[in-house]
Protein backbone atom coordinates (compact mmCIF):
# COMPACT_ATOMS: atom_id res chain seq x y z
CA UNK A 1 0.00 0.00 0.00
CA UNK A 2 1.21 3.47 -0.85
CA UNK A 3 0.06 6.80 0.52
CA UNK A 4 0.22 9.83 -1.70
CA UNK A 5 0.49 13.36 -0.36
CA UNK A 6 2.37 15.04 -3.23
CA UNK A 7 -0.82 15.98 -5.03
CA UNK A 8 -4.32 14.87 -4.05
CA UNK A 9 -4.37 12.72 -0.90
CA UNK A 10 -4.77 9.12 -2.06
CA UNK A 11 -4.31 5.57 -0.88
CA UNK A 12 -2.93 3.34 -3.62
CA UNK A 13 -3.40 -0.39 -3.10
CA UNK A 14 -1.06 -3.07 -4.40
CA UNK A 15 -3.95 -4.24 -6.60
CA UNK A 16 -3.76 -0.93 -8.48
CA UNK A 17 -6.94 0.48 -6.93
CA UNK A 18 -6.79 4.11 -5.82
CA UNK A 19 -8.86 5.16 -2.81
CA UNK A 20 -9.73 8.80 -2.24
CA UNK A 21 -11.28 9.93 0.99
CA UNK A 22 -14.48 11.87 0.28
CA UNK A 23 -14.44 14.47 3.01
CA UNK A 24 -11.87 17.25 3.22
CA UNK A 25 -11.36 16.76 6.98
CA UNK A 26 -10.69 13.06 6.44
CA UNK A 27 -8.04 13.87 3.82
CA UNK A 28 -6.45 16.48 6.07
CA UNK A 29 -6.48 14.22 9.13
CA UNK A 30 -4.89 11.36 7.19
CA UNK A 31 -2.27 13.73 5.76
CA UNK A 32 -1.40 15.05 9.22
CA UNK A 33 -1.01 11.50 10.53
CA UNK A 34 1.13 10.50 7.51
CA UNK A 35 3.47 13.41 8.17
CA UNK A 36 4.36 11.77 11.51
CA UNK A 37 4.29 8.00 10.93
CA UNK A 38 4.82 5.98 14.08
CA UNK A 39 4.50 9.02 16.35
CA UNK A 40 1.60 10.19 18.47
CA UNK A 41 -0.14 13.32 17.20
CA UNK A 42 -1.96 14.94 20.11
CA UNK A 43 -5.72 15.34 20.10
CA UNK A 44 -5.21 19.05 20.75
CA UNK A 45 -2.98 19.44 17.67
CA UNK A 46 -5.40 17.52 15.46
CA UNK A 47 -8.36 19.62 16.62
CA UNK A 48 -6.38 22.83 16.04
CA UNK A 49 -5.40 21.75 12.52
CA UNK A 50 -8.74 20.30 11.44
CA UNK A 51 -11.20 22.89 12.72
CA UNK A 52 -10.90 26.63 12.20
CA UNK A 53 -13.17 27.17 15.18
CA UNK A 54 -13.18 23.86 17.02
CA UNK A 55 -16.65 22.80 18.15
CA UNK A 56 -16.97 22.07 21.86
CA UNK A 57 -17.63 18.46 20.91
CA UNK A 58 -14.52 18.15 18.74
CA UNK A 59 -12.45 16.22 21.25
CA UNK A 60 -15.35 14.23 22.69
CA UNK A 61 -17.11 13.00 19.57
CA UNK A 62 -16.20 14.73 16.30
CA UNK A 63 -12.50 13.77 16.26
CA UNK A 64 -13.02 10.15 17.37
CA UNK A 65 -15.77 9.80 14.75
CA UNK A 66 -13.51 11.24 12.05
CA UNK A 67 -10.64 8.94 13.01
CA UNK A 68 -13.02 5.98 13.06
CA UNK A 69 -14.03 6.70 9.45
CA UNK A 70 -10.37 6.83 8.42
CA UNK A 71 -9.69 3.63 10.35
CA UNK A 72 -12.53 1.94 8.43
CA UNK A 73 -11.01 2.94 5.09
CA UNK A 74 -7.55 1.77 6.18
CA UNK A 75 -8.97 -1.49 7.49
CA UNK A 76 -10.75 -2.17 4.21
CA UNK A 77 -7.58 -1.98 2.15
CA UNK A 78 -6.55 -5.64 2.72
CA UNK A 79 -5.70 -7.84 -0.29
CA UNK A 80 -2.02 -8.38 0.41
CA UNK A 81 -1.32 -4.83 1.49
CA UNK A 82 0.83 -4.36 4.56
CA UNK A 83 -1.39 -3.75 7.61
CA UNK A 84 -1.81 -0.14 8.64
CA UNK A 85 -3.09 0.72 12.09
CA UNK A 86 -4.54 3.98 13.35
CA UNK A 87 -4.76 3.77 17.13
CA UNK A 88 -5.69 6.08 19.99
CA UNK A 89 -2.64 6.43 22.20
CA UNK A 90 -1.49 8.73 25.00
CA UNK A 91 -3.85 11.66 24.46
CA UNK A 92 -3.71 11.48 20.68
CA UNK A 93 -3.51 9.16 17.70
CA UNK A 94 -0.71 7.11 16.21
CA UNK A 95 -0.54 5.79 12.64
CA UNK A 96 1.55 2.64 12.28
CA UNK A 97 2.83 2.78 8.72
CA UNK A 98 6.23 2.41 7.12
CA UNK A 99 7.57 5.89 6.27
CA UNK A 100 8.67 4.66 2.84
CA UNK A 101 5.04 3.89 1.98
CA UNK A 102 4.40 7.67 1.99
CA UNK A 103 5.49 9.48 -1.18
CA UNK A 104 6.52 12.60 0.76
CA UNK A 105 8.99 10.61 2.87
CA UNK A 106 10.39 8.89 -0.24
CA UNK A 107 10.74 12.33 -1.85
CA UNK A 108 12.73 13.59 1.15
CA UNK A 109 14.93 10.49 1.15
CA UNK A 110 15.69 10.90 -2.58
CA UNK A 111 16.58 14.58 -2.04
CA UNK A 112 18.90 13.66 0.83
CA UNK A 113 20.56 11.01 -1.35
CA UNK A 114 20.96 13.49 -4.22
CA UNK A 115 22.62 16.03 -1.92
CA UNK A 116 25.18 13.41 -0.87
CA UNK A 117 26.08 12.35 -4.42
CA UNK A 118 28.98 14.09 -6.16
CA UNK A 119 28.58 12.54 -9.63
CA UNK A 120 26.23 14.83 -11.64
CA UNK A 121 24.51 12.10 -13.68
CA UNK A 122 23.61 10.00 -10.65
CA UNK A 123 22.60 13.09 -8.68
CA UNK A 124 20.37 14.19 -11.56
CA UNK A 125 18.73 10.75 -11.70
CA UNK A 126 17.89 10.92 -7.96
CA UNK A 127 16.40 14.39 -8.36
CA UNK A 128 14.38 13.26 -11.38
CA UNK A 129 13.04 10.29 -9.40
CA UNK A 130 11.99 12.65 -6.62
CA UNK A 131 10.22 14.99 -9.04
CA UNK A 132 8.32 12.07 -10.59
CA UNK A 133 6.51 11.63 -7.27
CA UNK A 134 4.70 14.98 -7.64
CA UNK A 135 1.15 14.60 -9.02
CA UNK A 136 -0.63 17.91 -9.35
CA UNK A 137 -2.20 20.24 -6.83
CA UNK A 138 -1.14 20.01 -3.20
CA UNK A 139 -3.57 18.51 -0.66
CA UNK A 140 -3.81 21.77 1.30
CA UNK A 141 -5.58 23.36 -1.67
CA UNK A 142 -8.21 20.63 -1.98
Amino acid sequence: MEFRLLGPVEIHRTTGETIRLRRRQERLALAVMLLSPGRVVSTERLVDLLWERPPASATRSALPSLMSRIRSVLGSTGNGDEPVRLVARGGGYLLRVQPDSVDLHRFSRLLDQARAIKEPTVRSARLAAALELWRGRHWLTQ
